[in-house]
């Protein structure tokens, strides 16, 4: 186990290991990757009975990504809205410990 706030290394080089192959693969890979995320959750969920912290920790900064893409224009409001129920919905059903999440 890491000690402190070093823990967020874990998340944030996996995350940024991520972000050239996916801007190189396009805005519509950057919206459809969220879900990707929420649906491999599910799996692992469903498998493991407990989620996994790097999934949906990664999940969030995707969710990010899809703030970047709408400050740009590049994504309608209805997506940004429907991204941010999904993955909070998602935060909120695997993290039932934490009512707040969502």
């Amino acid at each position: 186990m890491l000690l402190g706030v070093y823990w967020t290394l874990y998340i944030e080089v996996r995350f940024y290991a991520m972000v050239p192959v996916l801007r190189k693969l396009g805005d519509i890979v950057i919206g459809l990757t969220p879900y990707l995320f929420v649906a491999a959750n599910s799996v692992h969920y469903a498998r493991a009975g407990h989620a996994s912290h790097l999934l949906l920790y990664v999940t969030y900064c995707l969710a990010g990504m899809q703030i970047s893409l709408w400050q740009r224009s590049r994504l309608g409001l209805l997506a940004l809205a429907l991204c941010t129920v999904v993955v909070g919905t998602s935060a909120a059903f695997f993290t039932p410990e934490q009512p707040l999440v969502f």
